[in-house]
């Protein structure tokens, strides 16, 4: 049950990642004019690692309920 919990929170967390990357290119260069400080954000490795725990702490509260659900008689 973990890995399956796993697999699918890890992949919505690279999913997560590339769909903020690509917005914030787009922010940066189609509406910089509507943001003064837009040249401030990124991500950086601080957001990375906590999405990520997040992610892998999701994952194990998934698959703890999972099991608790399961009746292995």
């Amino acid at each position: 049950m973990f890995s399956e919990s796993l697999i699918l929170t890890l992949t919505a967390w690279v999913f997560g990642l590339v769909l903020a990357g690509w917005i914030l290119v787009w922010l940066q260069n189609d509406l910089q004019y509507l943001f003064p400080r837009m040249h401030n954000l990124a991500l950086d490795s601080v957001t990375m690692v906590a999405s990520g725990v997040i992610s892998v702490l999701i994952a194990l509260i998934m698959a703890k309920l999972s099991v608790r659900q399961v009746n292995y008689d």
